[in-house]
């Protein structure tokens, strides 16, 4: 049987720069069973919906991270809360550009998240395109894919050179990202790592779901 996700209690928060708490849905358990793997990293699963960490709300849409809110208090679902609440909102491709403007990606890791789901973002619009409706990329999507091709330092894990060398396959770097997967990966990675070399090899610059993933 397959066993589907389970909601937990909802988190009433206070965010820096929004007046109004916000709550927060949680997710205690879930599972990948229907989803989508793509060259990129990104996964779609209904029953495991992904948290970037990023949110934005009120009339201003003020971007913020979820771990610099403060938690005021937990209800559960249908249970009023001490307090007046909104929801937050998922950002946009034009919202994690503004976030990087507005100096949200302020450390390392923060800056890599932020600029991996702009990148996602602007992927988005070519996932179930047919190839003859794809569009070219937005000059500000090229432009954040390079900085974060230097951002990503392939030595720190497999998981990490799998990323750069699919921003470089994306790009056109086509050498670069075929060096990049020349490395003995574990086998978790051998599935998308050969389907990247074979999109290398036809020299295909578009995100793809990864086959065979069941």
């Amino acid at each position: 049987m397959v066993k589907t996700m389970e909601i937990g209690p909802d988190e009433i928060k206070r965010c820096p720069g929004v007046k109004t708490a916000l709550r927060f849905s949680t997710l205690l358990s879930g599972n990948t069973f229907g989803a989508a793997f793509w060259t990129d990293g990104k996964m779609d699963a209904p029953m495991l919906p992904t948290n970037s960490g990023l949110w934005k709300a009120g009339p201003d849409e003020v971007i913020f991270w979820e771990e610099d809110c403060e938690l005021i208090e937990k209800v559960e679902l249908e249970v009023e809360p001490s307090v007046p609440t909104a929801n937050p909102s998922r950002l946009r491709e034009e919202d994690c550009y503004r976030a990087l403007d507005e100096g949200l990606g302020n450390t390392p890791s923060r800056e890599e998240t932020l600029r991996i789901l702009a990148w996602w973002k602007s992927n988005d619009r070519f996932r179930f395109a047919p190839d003859a409706t794809r569009a070219r990329r937005e000059p500000r999507a090229i432009a954040n894919m390079q900085v974060l091709f230097a951002l990503l330092d392939e030595q720190v894990d497999e998981s990490t050179r799998l990323y750069k060398a699919e921003v470089a396959r994306e790009l056109g770097d086509f050498e670069v990202a075929a060096a990049l997967l020349d490395h003995p990966f574990a086998e978790r990675y051998r599935n998308a790592v050969e389907q990247i070399r074979a999109l290398i090899a036809a020299r295909d610059v578009m995100v793809r779901e990864i086959q065979g993933t069941d």
